[in-house]
């Protein structure tokens, strides 16, 4: 039965707090016991990883566009899909292999290359759920890969200590699980592809815009995490530890903007342009102010809860959270209309020149800055990088709809009800 977006949302939220709550522990654990080294190492990972989930964004976002108002095409799509991911796994899961076991430096994208091909699977087979409406799925996906794999790595330090490696793996084995859980769901489309018409007209259509909304969603990941790069290629571990975990810590409180824009990508794919902008600029308001209000608590306690929860060897990381804040909670809001520009509109191509201008302003001010102030000039080029990205999408969306700045800031009465969102077609199969 298709669940209401209040609910899906709350089923979202609840299984991220389940997963970010079980990460938390393990990062503590893990931060006690190998210090700031091995945190930056293991949150080195899960960012990197990142970059295959924007590639699995553009290919799920492909699949939105090809059969999110023609539930027909959705088998030739699944067809399609499957086949690009096993190419590009091909490639560069191998090459991050061979990189990540000949350069010691960059250890923990040997890692990332097992995974790649499976967390590439989940990101890309989610495009099927979110236009079937069935976010339950991809919640449980979700569970195994983050809380599953934090429970293991949890439950591994605090009882044996293995090397770091071995916790990698146990990270490793979360994605493992979860496309097991994705593959399980998607019966009705296997069945269907066999017979499927027109793979090779989808595999095309998924090609010309998946590689540009996969090119605009690197672009991206690119943007908003070239500082770590940066951090983790000039600096030492120990700093890279204080910079990654500021982040992780500011990035808590976009658990609630995530999971109102997740539930809310499956709506905005198959409703009319009206309807899904009018959508799109509520689900802003909403997530800007759930965000800036958490972003208040954050710079009030923050600091001191981390070197409470850490310990002292992290306590570099509270000023550079602080700084990091305000464009963080801005930047909550660019998921949604980074998703609306994209597939709505079909516009890739601009989110990938408006990215390409984000990465310049944020790698260009960390270069700048870190020889002199450290971790806190990533922090400020990085803050300055995420308001122009919002702002610029922001225009674009205003440009595009003819609503105004205010609908996408201004909060109002209506936006507190549970009654959001038109009415949907006939969701996929799945």
């Amino acid at each position: 039965m298709k669940r209401s977006l209040f609910s899906q949302t709350a089923l979202t939220l609840g299984s991220m707090v389940g997963n970010q709550g079980l990460q938390i522990a393990a990062g503590i654990a893990i931060s006690r016991v190998y210090g700031p080294p091995g945190k930056g190492l293991v949150t080195y990972a899960g960012i990197a990883i990142l970059a295959v989930i924007a590639i699995g964004d553009g290919l799920s976002s492909g699949i939105a566009r090809w059969c999110g108002n023609d539930p027909q095409r959705a088998p030739s799509a699944h067809a399609a899909a499957l086949r690009l991911i096993a190419l590009v796994s091909l490639i560069a899961a191998l090459g991050l292999i061979a990189f990540g076991h000949s350069v010691s430096a960059q250890h923990a994208l040997l890692f990332v290359g097992v995974a790649f091909p499976f967390a590439l699977y989940v990101q890309t087979m989610n495009g099927f759920y979110l236009i079937a409406q069935r976010v339950e799925w991809t919640n449980a996906a979700s569970v195994v890969i983050n809380a599953g794999s934090a429970l293991a790595m949890l439950v591994a330090t605090l009882t044996v200590r293995p090397s770091i490696d071995v916790i990698l793996w146990l990270w490793t084995g979360g994605y493992v699980v979860g496309a097991a859980i994705i593959f399980g769901g998607l019966g009705g489309l296997r069945a269907a592809r066999a017979a499927a018409p027109d793979v090779r007209t989808a595999t095309g259509e998924l090609v010309s815009f998946a590689g540009r909304s996969s090119s605009a969603g690197l672009m991206t990941f690119m943007a908003s995490r070239v500082d770590v790069f940066i951090v983790a290629a000039l600096l030492s571990p120990t700093a890279l530890g204080n910079y990654t975990l500021a982040l992780a810590f500011g990035e808590l409180m976009w658990q609630l903007g995530r999971a109102v824009s997740w539930a809310a990508y499956g709506r905005v794919a198959t409703a009319s342009l009206q309807a899904a902008a009018a959508l799109t600029a509520k689900v802003t308001r909403i997530v800007i102010l759930l965000e800036a209000a958490a972003a208040g608590v954050a710079f009030a306690f923050g600091p001191a809860l981390i070197v409470f929860v850490y310990g002292p060897a992290f306590a570099a990381a509270g000023p550079a959270l602080r700084i990091l804040l305000p464009g963080m909670a801005l930047y909550a809001g660019d998921a949604i209309l980074t998703y609306f520009l994209s597939v709505k509109v079909g516009r890739p191509a601009v989110i990938l020149r408006v990215e390409a201008v984000t990465l310049a302003v944020c790698a260009g001010g960390s270069l700048a800055t870190l020889s002199r102030f450290g971790i806190l000039g990533p922090a400020v080029a990085t803050t300055l990088a995420f308001a122009v990205s919002f702002s610029v999408k922001a225009v674009l969306f205003v440009r595009s709809t003819g609503l105004g700045v205010g609908d996408l800031l201004v909060i109002r009465r209506s936006d507190l009800t549970r009654g959001v969102g038109p009415t949907e077609p006939a969701a996929v199969a799945v």
